[in-house]
């Protein structure tokens, strides 16, 4: 799962994840490390009819219990391919690098760290324009920062180390690298059922919640931290061109 959001009246359908601190292993990792490869699938539905929208396919490489890179393909109802979203991480606090990729259209958008691991927003809207970049300085006062599958990996790391409690709350900040902005979103773990620990995932400004209509539910195995099924926005278009407003996705894993 990935997230991406517009503001106002543009929010509804640019949401996504395609969806995570455990910190990554960096890129540099040694052979000596012990790796391994999750695959897993999902079916995105329209939550009220339950017609098939598209299909995700996840390949994810961790290194020591640590994920070093990941790559996920869209595809639609029919199995023709709609899109990309590669990640590859640079170095261990790095919650921002990937790039999704529209390969209908050439639209594509996503986070970069230059040298001094400051990330580096970049987009397009079709692949006959260049790419236009942009710069996200942190700050030491901000809240907890992440991009594309960085909001993921937030969660799942939580998961791991035993927090997120029935209850508990957390504040983060996600890039919008396509439209050169952030937005503020709150965590709060619902409760638990067995193995599955059920979290809503909101807009902190209650203005924006009114009118985006961004919320979203997920589910998380409290023992394994895997994505087990996602309710809420997309950022992905059909074959018309129409966005995909909202989806119930659930996830299913190979190994």
């Amino acid at each position: 799962m990935e997230i991406h959001v517009r503001r106002a009246s543009i929010l509804h359908g640019y949401l996504a994840i395609t969806v995570l601190a455990i910190t990554p292993v960096p890129a540099w990792s040694t052979p000596a490390e012990v790796s391994k490869e999750e695959v897993y699938s999902g079916v995105a539905t329209d939550p009220k009819t339950e017609r098939i929208l598209y299909k995700e396919r996840h390949r994810l490489t961790i290194a020591n219990g640590l994920p070093t890179a990941s790559r996920t393909e869209y595809r639609g109802p029919s199995g023709n391919r709609w899109a990309t979203l590669t990640t590859k991480f640079t170095h261990p606090k790095d919650l921002f690098s990937h790039r999704f990729e529209d390969v209908r259209s050439g639209e594509s958008h996503g986070v970069d760290l230059n040298g001094r691991r400051v990330p580096i927003m970049f987009n397009r809207d079709t692949g006959s324009e260049p790419f236009k970049r942009k710069a996200h300085a942190l700050k030491s006062s901000d809240p907890i920062t992440v991009a594309g599958q960085g909001f993921h990996w937030l969660i799942r790391g939580l998961i791991l180390q035993g927090k997120l409690k029935p209850s508990e709350r957390l504040t983060f900040r996600l890039l919008i690298p396509g439209r050169f902005d952030y937005f503020t979103f709150k965590i709060k773990a619902e409760r638990e059922v067995g193995d599955k620990l059920y979290i809503a995932v909101d807009l902190d400004s209650f203005f924006l919640r009114v009118l985006a209509g961004a919320s979203m539910k997920v589910v998380y195995s409290r023992q394994t931290g895997r994505l087990l099924e996602y309710l809420g926005p997309s950022n992905l278009v059909d074959d018309q061109g129409d966005k995909i407003k909202r989806v119930k996705i659930t996830y299913r894993y190979a190994r």
